[in-house]
């Protein structure tokens, strides 16, 4: 279970921070075992099939980030496409196109193998989401800001992003473990008992000794991660006298009804309980905004798969650094200005629309339209000229280069 591999990773990193230089992040990762299904309940319907292919050949996972590679025919991969597109919950459906031939490594690895496509996948809070194709915005990114200020001493994180970017935070560290340790109320009682051996021997250290709190803190965060994840903490006796706020009331009284939602509703219900329990200790986060997924898929045109074989479904857009020289043609520019960017198609082409394509972008095109002038005197015969304007631009798609 990934669980059990995240453990493994923290066990074998010093401080559980290891710098991935490929990412630019500080964070926890380990790879997954080909042979070994990897899932996740919170994932979308459909998402972990997908995932657990049987020509998946790496897999690996870095903080809130998974990331797995295939390998296949053109068949193998249009029918993947096809059910990608069809999962929910998802902040979009996107492909991304990438130069060359693709390579399924890990950021710690020195080489690896060939590969196809790529799926990648990781959670937010929020409505501020990005991909795989931007990177700097991992969730872990408060732990590398605060160990660049602080570099010659690990400072009290005021956040700590769990695993899958749930912010299990704290904003009184000293405060919020004591509590535990002491058994200070019910709720820190119940879970206290939670948590593993070794976080409790930490935790306990902190209260008797001058003992680092840095790992503390983040061997705890993990733990009420997979806490609030796992099961429901909720109990009336339990927190008979916690002040609950509007919102938690709210999601108590209410039935999840569409699949897979109650495992959304049980996380977001616990972080709003453990914030209602420990409003000094738990720094307030945007709970009522759900965890939107990212799920994007890495192809290279470089491959043994022939892009003119793609078949894209309509709602999965387009994106990739081949596609920039597409994206600046807006409307208004001159037709001597996209031709200085794009090539023209061949085979026969009128005034308007003209085909465009992009040697960096091949099998792709676009269509241009543009307001050009009629000479009356000839019947209203179309002129070419340069300073005709763009008034309208399609979508890059998918067709054969026709030639002269």
């Amino acid at each position: 279970m990934k669980t059990n591999l995240k453990n493994r990773a923290v066990a074998a990193t010093i401080g559980c921070v290891i710098t991935l230089a490929g990412w630019n992040i500080f964070g926890l990762g380990s790879d997954y075992s080909n042979g070994q299904p990897a899932n996740n309940p919170l994932w979308p319907p459909g998402l972990a099939s997908l995932v657990n292919q049987p020509n998946r050949v790496h897999g690996f996972f870095v903080n809130s980030g998974d990331v797995f590679f295939f390998s296949g025919d053109a068949t193998n991969f249009s029918a993947f496409l096809q059910a990608y597109s069809k999962l929910e919950g998802v902040a979009a459906h996107r492909l991304v196109l990438h130069e060359g031939v693709g390579e399924a490594k890990s950021p710690w690895d020195t080489s690896g193998q060939p590969c196809d496509w790529e799926l990648f996948l990781d959670s937010r809070w929020g409505t501020n989401v990005v991909g795989h194709s931007s990177p700097g915005t991992n969730s872990i990114r408060a732990l590398q800001i605060a160990l660049a200020q602080v570099p010659d001493a690990l400072p009290t994180l005021r956040e700590y992003a769990g695993s899958w970017g749930i912010r299990v935070g704290f904003a009184d560290f000293p405060s919020f473990a004591r509590k535990l340790v002491t058994r200070a109320d019910p709720v820190s009682s119940y879970l206290f008992d939670q948590m593993n051996t070794n976080v409790q021997m930490r935790l306990a250290a902190l209260q008797t000794t001058n003992a680092n709190p840095f790992e503390a803190q983040i061997f705890l965060g993990m733990e009420l991660d997979n806490l609030i994840k796992s099961k429901s903490i909720y109990e009336p006796v339990r927190f008979a006298g916690v002040p609950l706020q509007d919102e938690t009331r709210a999601l108590l009284a209410r039935k999840p009804e569409l699949p897979g939602a109650e495992s959304l509703s049980r996380l977001q219900l616990n972080r709003l309980l453990l914030e209602d329990a420990y409003p000094r200790e738990l720094p307030i986060t945007e709970t009522s905004l759900a965890v939107r997924y990212v799920v994007e898929v890495h192809f290279w045109t470089g491959g043994k798969i022939p892009v003119d074989q793609l078949n894209i479904p309509q709602n999965v857009e387009l994106a990739g650094e081949c596609f920039k020289n597409f994206e600046s043609i807006t409307n208004g520019m001159t037709r001597a200005e996209v031709k200085k960017r794009l090539e023209m198609d061949g085979g026969l082409t009128g005034v308007s629309p003209v085909r465009f394509i992009d040697p960096k972008c091949p099998g792709f095109k676009i269509s241009v339209e543009f307001d050009f002038k009629q000479d009356a005197a000839d019947q209203n015969r179309a002129i070419i000229g340069k300073d005709d304007k763009v008034i309208h631009v399609s979508k890059p798609y998918l067709e054969r280069q026709f030639m002269d």
